[in-house]
């Protein structure tokens, strides 16, 4: 028998915008969607909780959190998380080190989710046209062209088109022109940019598509979040495991209706010996979880804010200030990246959507410190050098995907 854990990230019910701002572009949101389940065998549960309990007692005292207080992801405030470990208290450090060295030091099963939101957004209103199109391409031009739109939307959506998008009434000819203008402008202003040729030209394929086929938007107030895709990653993990559904007893993070969607679809998937809605303060499994989650998902969120407010001039992906970790930084990064090395090998440990760029990004971020032997040898490098290796490997990792 399995315990398996749950606990995310960034979770909104429902896509939403107000005066053209999407509801995840608050600064205290996220465009991606994290979700970690963790399975552990019964008798390795009983093993770690009692030792996660005492440490982290110690840790509460450490931090000036009271006793009778939980101590969550959340309990780290947000300015923590700027630049990734290179800005964190050293106190905290300490923390995500113990944790990353308990997931290396056992066998614990883990299964790592991140999806971007703007996928769903896009996937519900171009629903038709993908239709349309599905049997004009390939099935991997298919994804490289919604791949490709997505992006478009992600990094140059105006207010107007976000307002149409969520308008039940709209002519779908208002939308086109919305987006043959940003289109436009891609084409017009990125043209002098030798490194956003690829963007250019695939703005000018779009253009050429949006023109040819016909179709209808199929606009909402308001997309409710889909758990399917979280759980198909569990589902595959678990067969690729040869673990039966019958031998896990599932427990979800909360009780309250944020928890129904995801229940749900856990029911209506899945022949689970039993599904579970517990407080995170009675479960360790759930804690754990939930640290896992609030640190992937937060640095995300950072990355991705980092690129999105970059200068499109730039040729690196990140500010090198994510490179300017202390010893302990470097030393918990490594502790992750071996946690994700360790794991590879199981094809469905992380998962990510369509339009994956940040995700990608963070895991070869992660896996980037693993390639040093030592702080010595990572601090003889410069951190421009390495914003330079970093954007080369992540560039590739992404070509390679999509090619």
């Amino acid at each position: 028998m399995y315990y398996f854990f749950q606990d995310e990230s960034f979770h909104d019910l429902k896509i939403t915008e107000k005066g053209g701002e999407l509801n995840f572009d608050h600064l205290d949101a996220s465009p991606y969607f994290v979700n970690v389940f963790l399975g552990f065998s019964v008798e390795l549960y009983n093993d770690i909780k009692e030792s996660y309990r005492q440490w982290e007692n110690d840790n509460k005292k450490f931090l000036g959190i009271k006793s009778v207080d939980e101590f969550k992801g959340e309990s780290i405030k947000a300015k923590n998380f700027k630049f990734g470990l290179a800005s964190m208290n050293f106190r905290y450090i300490n923390f995500y080190s113990y944790l990353f060295d308990l997931l290396n030091q056992y066998d614990i099963i883990i299964q790592l989710s991140t999806t971007n939101k703007l996928e769903l957004l896009i996937s519900n209103v171009f629903n038709e046209y993908f239709a349309v199109i599905r049997n004009k391409l390939s099935q991997k031009d298919l994804q490289l062209h919604i791949y490709s739109l997505i992006k478009l939307f992600d990094r140059h959506r105006t207010c107007r088109l976000i307002e149409l998008l969520f308008d039940t009434n709209v002519d779908s000819k208002l939308v086109l022109s919305e987006i043959g203008s940003i289109l436009n402008r891609i084409i017009t202003d990125e043209v002098h940019f030798p490194h956003l040729s690829r963007e250019v030209a695939t703005a000018k394929f779009l253009k050429e598509l949006l023109d040819k086929f016909s179709f209808t938007m199929s606009t909402l107030d308001s997309y409710d979040w889909d758990y399917y895709w979280s759980f198909t990653g569990l589902k595959n993990l678990l067969s690729e495991l040869c673990i039966s559904n019958e031998d896990v007893l599932l427990i979800l993070d909360g009780k309250g209706s944020k928890t129904d969607g995801m229940y749900n679809i856990a029911k209506e998937s899945f022949s689970f010996s039993e599904i579970l809605r517990e407080e995170s303060e009675n479960h360790v499994g759930i804690r754990i979880a939930d640290f896992l989650s609030n640190f992937i998902g937060r640095i995300i969120r950072n990355l991705d804010l980092d690129i999105r407010t970059a200068n499109i001039s730039n040729l690196t992906y990140v500010d090198e200030e994510w490179f300017n970790v202390r010893k302990e930084g470097f030393e918990c990064y490594k502790l992750l990246g071996t946690v994700l090395r360790k794991h590879q090998y199981k094809y469905w440990t992380t998962q990510v959507g369509i339009y994956f760029d940040t995700a990608i990004l963070f895991y070869k971020f992660i896996d980037y410190f693993c390639d040093f032997r030592n702080y010595e040898t990572y601090r003889v490098i410069s951190n421009k050098e390495h914003t330079i290796k970093l954007n080369e490997i992540v560039f590739n990792a992404i070509s390679k995907r999509l090619n």
